[in-house]
């Protein structure tokens, strides 16, 4: 009886969390869209250097893999992280609608190895605490 009981949760479970995930675009999509505005920004700093939108420190930077993030306390995928790298630090994050795959937003950061200084063991018990 417990069995079917907890194979049944786990079936509802499942149905629920593949439901938050409709309708949104592969990683690959998101690191693509960051690639084509790093194109973008690269040639606009070249053709305008020095005006405002400018980045020349982009020049020579590529893509790192991608980190859906999800709302609180919903838990439904919202954007991509992309991470910007240029002689293997950080120096950028591009954030990229999780739904639509445009990018939203992006920053220039300190650079840094990795964009999270935070390992995952360390962020499960912070967020069970």
């Amino acid at each position: 009886m417990w069995r079917y009981i907890v194979i049944l949760f786990l079936s509802i479970f499942l149905t629920m969390l593949s439901s938050k995930t409709d309708g949104v675009i592969p990683a690959s999509k998101a690191e693509l869209s960051a690639n084509n505005l790093l194109k973008d920004i690269e040639a606009y700093s070249n053709e305008n250097p020095g005006k405002p939108g400018a980045i020349p420190e982009w020049k020579g930077v590529s893509i790192g893999n991608s980190e859906l993030v999800h709302s609180y306390p919903d838990i439904k995928p919202i954007y991509y992280l992309v991470p910007v790298t240029k002689n293997g630090n950080l120096i950028s994050v591009i954030g990229i609608d999780a739904n639509t795959g445009s990018w939203q937003w992006y920053s220039k950061i300190e650079a840094r190895k990795s964009l999270f200084k935070t390992g995952s063991d360390d962020a499960a018990a912070v967020s069970l605490n």
